[in-house]
């Protein structure tokens, strides 16, 4: 993948994560506004839709999508790479977890693409990280031994990932604010 398309990705995901701010967006109107802005149009990038298919799902659709959603995530053949543990991370986290099977078999996925991917990844990766830290609040994995890998996978204040220094800014400060809620959940005792 070249780094524009990585960049596109990042844009794409990023504005998911941000559409979740209550200030900008305060229905669920306003956040499908919001993602609109940022359109998936290549068919590699069915995958990146999901979060949003899966929001629009639970809030109007009774839920009724969740199956098909976990099996285009199943037959996609995932790769074990940050955009998509973040896409994963941000769909599970729309999804309601009274879906239980729907809800186990993603958090499954995520797992064992994260195992993969803990194998594979050397360099620091901001999407990795946010979505390292977004499994850990979502009790996705284990916070005691997840977020120190997923500050690591931060980088230096330096490091630009070959994004633009806005989008990159845009994924740290993502990156710190759920650092941030863990700190507060679990009482500073990570």
């Amino acid at each position: 993948m070249d780094k524009k398309e990585l960049q596109n990705i990042a844009q794409v995901l990023l504005a998911y994560e941000e559409s979740k701010d209550t200030s900008k967006c305060k229905t669920i109107k306003d956040r499908e506004a919001e993602l609109l802005k940022y359109p998936v149009t290549h068919d590699s990038e069915a995958l990146l839709a999901q979060p949003y298919h899966i929001m629009m799902d639970t809030e109007y659709r009774r839920k009724a999508g969740y199956f098909k959603i976990v099996q285009l995530f199943k037959k996609s053949g995932c790769l074990p790479d940050g955009h998509t543990l973040l896409t994963l991370a941000l769909t599970i986290e729309e999804m309601s977890r009274m879906i239980y099977e729907s809800f186990w078999e993603l958090k499954d996925l995520f797992r064992s693409l994260l195992k993969e991917y803990e194998k594979n990844q050397k360099e620091p990766d901001i999407l990795g990280a946010l979505a390292i830290l977004k499994a850990c609040r979502l009790s996705l994995v284990l916070p005691e031994h997840y977020m120190a890998i997923g500050l690591r996978y931060m980088g230096d204040e330096e490091e630009t990932f070959g994004f633009t220094p806005s989008l990159t800014k845009g994924l740290r400060k993502a990156c710190k604010k759920e650092y941030n809620t863990l700190c507060e959940l679990w009482g500073g005792l990570l």
